[in-house]
């Protein structure tokens, strides 16, 4: 992890956003989830689907291909001790296969 991202700081905040996003786009390119399950949240219900989503499609013999996330646009709210986040991203269409005996999809 970049060290600005363990920032207390509007900067911390995004460069942790663009990390996260970055060992997400990872997770789905090779199925080793064990760093965006360590950075996610355990209330965070899309962060624990999309870790189990990885985890399964590559355990079943699957895999996802292109549809990188990128960060298009941030927006930082700052609340009692905690900092929201409202990230906008595009991901283009990539291709997946959801297990050894399926076929590839868009």
């Amino acid at each position: 992890m970049p060290a600005q991202a363990k920032e207390n700081s509007p900067e911390g905040a995004s460069a942790f956003v663009q990390h996260y996003i970055d060992v997400s786009n990872y997770a789905a390119s090779t199925g080793d989830v064990e760093e965006l399950s360590r950075l996610s949240d355990s209330r965070c219900t899309g962060c624990r689907e999309y870790v189990e989503l990885y985890r399964d499609t590559y355990s079943a013999g699957g895999y996802f291909k292109g549809g990188n996330w990128e960060l298009d646009d941030l927006k930082l709210d700052f609340g009692p001790g905690e900092t929201f986040v409202d990230a906008h991203l595009t991901a283009p269409t990539g291709r997946y296969k959801a297990s050894s005996g399926m076929p590839e999809e868009s």
